[in-house]
């Protein structure tokens, strides 16, 4: 006896594979839409660790000014872009802003006179005779 042969209907194939692929494709995009979140998600965190770091290196400066002896001086670099993002630096007495395109950091230092120019990558503090903190670029 033979064994009966099972009709093929070409169209039944056609649309098994369409659903099949539009499956894989479906999963595909949302596994697109999630790796991309989090992608973004990492560079926004880099961003503001970034602006954050030139923060706390502008604070520590400052506050060794201010522990200083009467006369102290330094010279450090600020280098706009760091790790390829534009910042600014905007120093109001107390408070240092820096801003970037995506992130403005407040820190607070201690009181400041003078101001910075961010186009020129050395900043100089200096503490003078009277206690005061002068701070220029």
């Amino acid at each position: 006896m033979r064994a009966a042969k099972l009709p093929c209907k070409k169209g039944q194939i056609m649309i098994e594979f369409t659903i099949i692929f539009g499956i894989a494709l479906i999963v595909f995009a949302i596994m697109l839409v999630i790796i991309t979140g989090q992608i973004s998600n990492n560079l926004q965190k880099k961003h503001q660790s970034a602006v954050e770091n030139q923060g706390q290196r502008l604070q520590n400066e400052m506050l060794a000014a201010y522990s200083a002896e009467d006369g102290y001086y330094t010279t450090f670099r600020f280098n706009p872009p760091y790790e390829g993002i534009m910042m600014s630096i905007y120093i109001n007495n107390t408070l240092a802003i820096i801003n970037s395109s995506r992130v403005s950091v407040r820190i607070k230092i201690p009181r400041v006179y003078g101001t910075i120019d961010t186009s020129n990558a050395n900043i100089t503090i200096q503490k003078n005779q009277t206690g005061s903190i002068i701070i220029s670029s």
